[in-house]
Order: C-alpha cells, then structure tokens, then sequence
C-alpha cells in the first residue's frame, strides 16, 4: 500500500527512539485514513473477478500488495520488543494484524455509518487500539466514550 509509506518512514525512524505508543498511535491513525480512502477501490477488486485476478498479477510483478504493511510492522515489533519497548509475552506480527486488521474495520465502519452515530476521532480510536495491543486495553480517562 504506497500510501502509507510516508508514515511508513515515519515508524521506522522511530526505532529505539521516543516513545513506542505515540508512534503506533501515529501510524493507526495514518492506515485508518488510508484505508478509508482506499475502499472504493478495494470494494471494485473484490466485486469483479477480473478486476482481482488482474490486480493480483499486477503485484506480483512488483512485490508489493495489502500484506506488506503488516509485514513491515511486525518487524518494527520485533525490533521494539527486541530492545525491551513492546511487551515480551505478544506475538509482533499478531499484533500487526490485529492493529492493522482494526484499523481497516474503523475506516469500513466510519464509511458504512459516517455520522448515523459518535465514533469518536480517529485519534482516540488509534489510541484505543494501541493502547489494547499493548496490553493496557482500561480506559484511558475516567468518562468513557461509545464507539465502535
């Protein structure tokens, strides 16, 4: 997914250096917008055979495809958890699924429901996310707030 590669960039310059959440937190929000402006197309690719079968070709001349972010992340996970900033006990590339997983479910509620109900920012989602794969899923302040 070329559109996240500037938070991407972003990410992996962080390595060892700030503080791990506020990075995460970052990067979920970018992938939350990404995905979001990138259902139209992923909707057309699963809805036309040719379409997918096409893309599918298309990726395999270039390497790239909607696995490669998870890829990625994971390794940063690994490096993170490596030198003691992302919790021993979790499975990096599990945690990339699960927070990239997420953050494409945000952006296809945020779509389907828009302003029908309060989803929050996508700040505080990705804070919310974050703060669940690194194990300190409470509340972060005393009034919760529904969302999805």
């Amino acid at each position: 997914m070329p559109a996240l590669a500037p938070a991407v960039a972003r990410l992996r310059a962080t390595l060892g250096e700030g503080d791990p959440a506020a990075s995460l937190r970052e990067f979920a929000v970018a992938a939350i917008r990404c995905f979001g402006r990138s259902l139209p197309l992923i909707a057309g690719l699963l809805a036309e055979a040719s379409l997918r079968e096409g893309f599918r070709e298309m990726l395999a001349g270039t390497g790239g495809g909607p696995h490669i972010p998870v890829a990625v992340l994971g390794r940063h996970l690994a490096e993170e958890q490596r030198l003691g900033r992302f919790p021993a006990g979790t499975k990096p590339d599990a945690a990339a699924a699960l927070l990239l997983g997420a953050c494409f479910q945000r952006a296809v509620v945020v779509s389907l429901v828009g302003g029908l109900t309060d989803l929050g920012s996508d700040e505080d989602a990705a804070a919310d996310l974050v703060a669940a794969v690194l194990g300190s899923a409470g509340p972060r302040d005393p009034a919760p707030r529904s969302r999805l």
